[in-house]
């Protein structure tokens, strides 16, 4: 009697909330769920939750989530093929009455298979280099679709600092949120040892390995 279903989560298996960070965005946003293509993939239009009324309604985004199982995701083929999936899901959803012309995007995709013998910083040089080549190549869909933000969270086989092997997340964003196009960034995530939900954000490179955050994301009303 005291269970209440949640909508979020119907007709999906019982991992694609959690991997799919759906519960971060419930807080910030009215989601409403929409077809996708794929079978990995979640599609949703998002109204942003706000006190103030504003003109015109609340700032809509539109949210394309996917899980990979691809461990050629960081290669430069591999990222471009898992883009244009996505860039692919966004022009489907575009056509879609619900959302309107002013709305964003923003594309989320979780890798699973563990990467081995590359490090966090690797990794994140990787990504801007590869970031570099597809805001080139497409850019044209890019803009049209109006991205914002990509964000890929990749897993690394690590060892702490006893030597037990453990699993690295690490999280690579690509962002317009600070003004300049798709500006890169990498996150290590510093997760709870008990719910494994992630703590902390710190950030790589650039002499800022010290600067760790709650959360990296942001919205116009809201700390996201």
């Amino acid at each position: 009697d005291g269970y209440k279903e949640s909508v979020l989560r119907r007709n999906m298996r019982p991992t694609f909330h959690h991997l799919l960070e759906l519960g971060r965005l419930d807080n910030n946003y009215s989601l409403e769920r929409i077809d996708a293509a794929g079978k990995n993939v979640q599609v949703y239009i998002g109204s942003e939750k706000t006190v103030k009324p504003s003109r015109g309604g609340p700032p809509q985004v539109v949210f394309v989530r996917g899980i990979s199982h691809s461990p050629g995701l960081v290669t430069l083929a591999g990222a471009r093929r898992s883009l244009v999936q996505g860039l692919d899901e966004l022009e489907r959803a575009q056509a879609n009455s619900k959302v309107n012309l002013q709305s964003s995007s923003r594309i989320f995709l979780h890798s699973l298979p563990e990467l081995d013998g590359i490090t966090a910083e690797e990794v994140a040089t990787k990504f801007d280099e590869v970031m570099d080549v597809l805001k080139s190549r497409l850019a044209t869909r890019l803009l049209k679709l109006r991205v914002d933000e990509i964000e890929v969270k990749v897993r690394i086989a690590s060892t702490d600092d006893e030597g037990n092997p453990i699993v690295q997340p690490v999280r690579l964003v690509a962002s317009s949120m600070e003004g300049e196009w798709l500006k890169t960034t990498a996150y290590v995530e510093i997760p709870d040892p008990v719910t494994g939900v992630t703590r902390e954000f710190c950030v790589l490179g650039d002499g800022k390995d010290s600067v760790c955050m709650l959360d990296p994301y942001e919205t116009s009303n809201i700390v996201q």
